[in-house]
């Protein structure tokens, strides 16, 4: 059967500055071993608001060199401090994190100066990968984001145009990538894998950027807010899963006490009895009905209304009890089978029966389980 996806297209690249193939300025870099022991730590693949984009038109496709003339890549352990001046005295205007993107403005001695997302700054060049070595860091680096280009895309079983459709796309969807072969892309589509035409998808690189105090700050308030949200989600869900199943427990033993308490119809009603083969009383009999399941309740009628908890008559489950009252004062109580009736030590006539619930009009309906 087909499956299909709907999502409203993003603007996923609002706020992200796109990197072209226009030659930009670049910036002579002294001989380095830039990369030497640098480690890529996916780890670091940072989720921010600003990110530079290469358009690489294709997953798997290079970008051309010319895309990174004038970047450069941090390869700092976490980050390098980027300064107002040339100077590590000088004042830290932003964090330029292992990764990300930068291009090169000017040089000034050990110095050069980088501007990467809203940030501009003086960076030492021991951090930094340029030239060659930023080229080779950029297949490295960073993530793609693939979306559709068609008002609708068909996921095919196999690359081919007479191939089974297994899926469809919309404008605008994001979609994973495993990998390319000619015209086609083998995609995944809510685990579905099939091929799509090439012409029809667009993948765009991101890197990091640099961010400012203020972008940190906001950053790690924005984390610290979705930990919190993160948290109480699961909590509620811990706390409705733990209900479920404390619901789930107590209808089973609700049902449990309900069949229970059916197998002594047609024994007598003993005023001020217990025993459920040689007589009780409507209060009694309940009571020892629940303690066949280990729950201890009050004595008399009275006494079991005022204790549970209250529901309404359109709550009631099996087990539950309902009480009924002569002059505004209860003096009765039965426990509610399901389907509208109850079982109960009815008079000293008629002993232990089934009956409706509404045989009289209940006052109060309390649960114990």
């Amino acid at each position: 059967m087909m499956s299909k996806r709907r999502r409203a297209a993003a603007a996923c690249l609002t706020g992200f500055l796109m990197i072209t193939g226009s030659a930009g300025t670049v910036m002579a870099a002294p001989a380095q071993n830039a990369l030497a022991g640098f480690s890529v730590s996916l780890e670091n693949a940072y989720e921010t608001q600003n990110e530079d984009v290469v358009n690489t038109k294709v997953m798997n496709e290079v970008a051309p060199e010319s895309a990174f003339e004038g970047k450069c890549f941090s390869i700092a352990d976490d980050y390098a401090e980027m300064h107002s001046e040339p100077s590590e005295d000088s004042q830290v205007v932003g964090k330029y994190y292992q990764g990300a993107i930068g291009s090169l403005e000017d040089i000034s001695g050990e110095y050069y100066l980088v501007k990467s997302g809203t940030v501009t700054g003086y960076v030492h060049k021991q951090y930094l990968a340029t030239e060659e070595y930023a080229v080779q860091l950029s297949s490295m680096l960073g993530s793609n984001l693939t979306t559709v280009t068609g008002d609708t895309l068909y996921v095919r079983e196999e690359a081919n145009v007479d191939s089974a459709i297994v899926a469809s796309l919309d404008y605008g969807e994001e979609i994973a990538v495993e990998n390319t072969a000619g015209e086609w892309a083998k995609v995944n589509v809510d685990g579905v894998s099939g091929y799509v035409n090439k012409d029809y998808i667009d993948t765009t690189h991101l890197y990091r950027v640099a961010e400012s105090p203020e972008e940190e700050a906001a950053r790690i308030e924005l984390e610290a807010e979705k930990a919190r949200l993160a948290e109480e989600e699961a909590r509620r869900k811990a706390e409705e899963e733990a209900a479920a199943q404390a619901a789930a427990e107590a209808s089973y033993i609700g049902q449990q006490m309900a069949e229970y308490g059916q197998q002594f119809v047609g024994n007598p009603y003993v005023w001020g009895g217990t025993s459920l083969t040689n007589g009780a009383d409507c209060s009694g009999f309940v009571q020892s009905v629940y303690k066949h399941f280990g729950y201890s309740i009050p004595r008399t009628s009275r006494e079991q209304a005022a204790g549970g908890t209250e529901i309404s008559i359109s709550e009631l489950m099996p087990g539950d009890l309902i009480f009924y009252a002569t002059g505004g004062r209860i003096d009765h109580v039965t426990m509610y089978i399901g389907d509208g009736q109850v079982v109960q030590a009815s008079s000293p006539s008629t002993g232990i029966v089934v009956s409706r619930y509404d045989y009289r009009t209940p006052v109060k309906a309390v649960r114990y389980i």
